[in-house]
């Protein structure tokens, strides 16, 4: 144990000289990435990412609200200590590392964070504004003496206003009384899949979900297509795909690309495509075990599938209709506030005999630069 601290704090230090990361949440989260990346099955192994249960105790023995087990009382007090409150009183932050590994945990049901976009650590902060520079300067071609005029860079800026989304589980007293980690990894698997599946939903969803972030859908300025080039949409084609390609490079947009589209789209229209020479367009590609699921490339790019694209969109004539993009995964941005923050309550569930649980989050979705994002709709 303490030859992997001093190993952590090398690290740390590395982290901090040699890439940059100055704060020391910057520093939590290069380690998080790390640990994740060596030692990516241990969700599935079954140890605990966070011991929900010693936070629950601790929580409410020093609330008043109940001692569940005296023999553990102490040491849960003097975790729930450790912690850093969080903006609701009584409640408790989850240490980033912790937090960052419930978030992505089940990266099946968590397609947007899969694909890598850009998150910005908005810790502590409600608004954030990231200056953009929507047009290079241009350079010209004079002959010696001659006197150029500068051009405008065009700045703009990308702002991020934290959304809250908030989640409740209701957990029986008896099995919170002890230390239990197939119940803590059951809550952290639980909330881990709620943060994603919701997380998908509100980006991925055809309009903006009242309260939430900007769709992507819904973004202002992103590239959009037509199956076809035609107002009424129609089934997706080997050439639609390749239009798709000539429009990225036309907005300039640079890789490396990732597709996300809807169930139906992929297996149904674009898994069985084959090119002008009868080629699959569509590789399955090599996993690291039986656990992960399948991972496909498109024109060597790779598949994200989603559920929550909707399939039942209009466009002009034609009904029951989808859409998918096609972008660099950096142009899609995150601004996430507070990882995870905790709070217990006895009273809500007090019939029941069970404590509940709340779990708050914030975060924003931005696109930027939104050109870069090809949208195609109107697919059968």
């Amino acid at each position: 144990m303490e030859f992997a601290t001093e190993a952590l704090q090398k690290l740390a230090k590395t982290l901090r000289e040699d890439h940059g990361l100055a704060t020391t949440s910057e520093v939590d989260r290069g380690i998080a990435d790390i640990v994740r990346k060596m030692g990516g099955n241990q969700a599935r192994s079954g140890a605990p990412a966070f011991p929900f249960s010693k936070l629950i105790r601790g929580s409410m023995a020093m609330s008043g609200a109940a001692v569940l087990n005296e023999t553990t009382r102490e040491e849960d007090v003097a975790f729930v200590r450790t912690l850093i409150p969080g903006s609701t009183p009584g409640s408790y932050l989850i240490p980033i590392i912790q937090a960052d590994q419930i978030i992505p945990m089940l990266t099946t049901g968590g397609i947007l964070r899969a694909m890598g976009p850009r998150i910005w650590d908005m810790t502590g902060i409600q608004i954030l504004n990231v200056p953009l520079a929507t047009l290079a300067p241009a350079f010209i071609w004079m002959s010696p003496g001659s006197q150029q005029t500068p051009s405008d860079p065009n700045l703009g800026q990308m702002t991020f206003n934290l959304k809250t989304e908030r989640c409740m589980v209701a957990l029986p007293n008896e099995m919170l009384k002890a230390s239990v980690p197939s119940l803590d990894l059951l809550i952290t698997q639980l909330i881990a899949l709620a943060a994603a599946e919701s997380e998908d939903q509100a980006f991925f969803s055809t309009t903006t979900l009242t309260g939430a972030p900007t769709a992507l859908y819904a973004a202002a300025g992103t590239t959009r297509m037509l199956v076809a080039g035609n107002a009424n949409g129609g089934n997706i084609s080997y050439t639609d795909l390749i239009s798709i390609l000539a429009q990225a490079a036309k907005v300039k947009a640079k890789p490396p690309f990732c597709w996300a589209m809807s169930p139906r789209t992929f297996y149904t229209r674009i898994l069985g495509m084959v090119d002008t020479s009868s080629r699959p367009l569509v590789v399955p590609t090599l996993t690291t075990g039986l656990a992960d699921p399948i991972r496909y490339t498109l024109f060597g790019w790779p598949v994200f599938i989603s559920p929550f694209f909707d399939e039942t969109q209009t466009n002009g004539s034609g009904t029951n209709q989808s859409w998918l993009a096609f972008c660099n995964a950096s142009y899609l941005h995150i601004g996430q506030g507070t990882a995870l923050e905790i709070m217990t309550s006895m009273e809500r569930y007090f019939d029941f005999n069970q404590v509940a649980i709340r779990c708050i989050r914030m975060e924003d979705f931005n696109v930027a630069p939104p050109q870069g994002v090809i949208i195609m709709q109107g697919i059968n």
